[in-house]
């Protein structure tokens, strides 16, 4: 059907086309192609520094009944004014500024530790109220 010389030629000319789908021909590209589409993956980006924790102060003062109370401070704006003991029935205040500088310290130490609202349960009131 066809001669030797055209079945030569369409060998040859399907084999280079098959060539050149496959591969550029030039074998140091070839590799350079295959390292960067198998390079291992970035490493992953470091963690993102956590905020600095609040500036806390505690002010404690004397309310109209006679007793005690305090007000908290995150970064110089009053978070918390607590004129009466938190968590216990009632709006009686501490009876010493020591018992309000406790309870306050205890929901400042809450508050460095990031838990929000920082609040105080009746019984840690009353074990720190009763250390006098």
């Amino acid at each position: 059907m066809y001669n030797m010389k055209t079945q030569t030629f369409i060998f040859a000319l399907g084999t280079a086309l098959l060539l050149a789908a496959c591969g550029s021909g030039h074998p140091e590209q070839d590799s350079k192609q295959a390292a960067v589409e198998t390079a291992p993956p970035a490493p992953p980006a470091p963690p993102a520094t956590p905020p600095p924790p609040p500036v806390i102060r505690i002010e404690t003062f004397q309310n109209e009944q006679k007793t005690w109370g305090y007000d908290l401070y995150l970064n110089g704006k009053r978070y918390i004014h607590q004129p009466h003991k938190p968590a216990v029935g009632g709006k009686k205040g501490f009876e010493t500024e020591a018992q309000a500088q406790r309870v306050a310290e205890r929901v400042a130490e809450k508050a460095r530790k990031g838990i929000m609202p920082p609040s105080v349960t009746a019984e840690e009131v009353d074990s720190l109220v009763n250390v006098d």
